[in-house]
């Protein structure tokens, strides 16, 4: 497998990888939306309750949940902005190719006239003459 071949891969791979993420963040966010509101919903009982331990457990659950959301935001916002750089190293080194494919042919059609800017110049036969 040739360099760009695994490059491709690899990008494509931790596409995949953020993409499971999300949905396994979405499922995740699910619960929270369902125990916000059974909050709510139960606010006046939880209210009445003196006992601070179970005060403490919902702030500590929702601050764990916080900095979870939060790494997790920040690493995928991190993943995808390297991938997306790897996607233009991946384009520009297309391009540059591409350039250097015209340079080429554009030697070979004018007869060696602008041989001196062709990348093959080592290997041109029309230069070898």
């Amino acid at each position: 497998m040739d360099y760009n071949t695994r490059k491709i891969k690899d990008h494509t791979d931790e596409l995949e990888v953020i993409y499971r993420q999300r949905r396994l963040w979405l499922y995740a966010s699910s619960l929270v939306v369902v125990a916000v509101i059974g909050m709510i919903v139960s606010w006046f009982y939880l209210s009445s309750l003196d006992n601070n331990l179970i005060w403490w457990g919902i702030i500590s659950i929702s601050l764990i949940v916080s900095i979870n959301w939060w790494y997790w935001t920040v690493s995928a916002i991190s993943k995808i902005v390297r991938a997306v750089h790897a996607e233009y190293q991946i384009l520009y080194e297309i391009t540059s190719d591409l350039d250097q494919i015209k340079i080429i042919v554009n030697c070979k059609e004018t007869a060696g006239n602008i041989c001196n800017d062709c990348p093959a110049v080592d290997s041109c036969a029309d230069m070898k003459k």
